[in-house]
């Protein structure tokens, strides 16, 4: 419980930096790292690694909200690889809220364009229909939807 409201953790991907599907990895899965808390009606995600996929699955089957915060806690690849393949992202009625860490090289949307070019993946970031908003964080506390993150390098 926080503050009264219940407190949900999936863990959606544990992997490494590569993806591991198969018969060994049936019993803690195969994707990269994605985990979903839910805080009351809140939904967080920390990480969007190729876990992202199925939770968006589970995501549109249910009728819990259409909306999200993407925590992303750093860009390796492990990390974002999943984001692409995000069915919500593609959704209208979606709307996904991305903090990400500052970097001196390029915004984080600017970054997750690139996942999405022609070199990366066959949709151009264009194809995103939900309603994205980022916001670049540095180390510290933040409040998000009442809730407050703290971060760390």
């Amino acid at each position: 419980m926080v503050r009264g409201e219940p407190l949900t953790l999936r863990y959606w991907g544990t992997r490494g930096s590569v993806p591991s599907p198969g018969p060994t990895t049936t019993r803690y899965g195969g994707n990269t790292s994605c985990v979903e808390v839910e805080i009351g009606h809140k939904r967080f995600i920390l990480d969007a690694g190729t876990g992202i996929r199925p939770l968006g699955e589970a995501i549109q089957k249910e009728a819990k909200g259409n909306k999200a915060t993407l925590l992303l806690t750093h860009f390796h690849w492990d990390h974002i690889q999943g984001f692409p393949f995000f069915s919500p992202a593609y959704d209208s009625d979606f709307e996904l809220r991305i903090i990400a860490p500052a970097q001196a090289e390029a915004s984080p949307e600017s970054l997750i364009r690139n996942v999405m070019g022609p070199i990366h993946f066959p949709l151009s970031y264009e194809a995103i229909a939900a309603t994205l908003s980022y916001c670049e964080h540095k180390e510290g506390n933040c409040d998000e939807d009442g809730i407050r993150i703290r971060t760390m390098r």
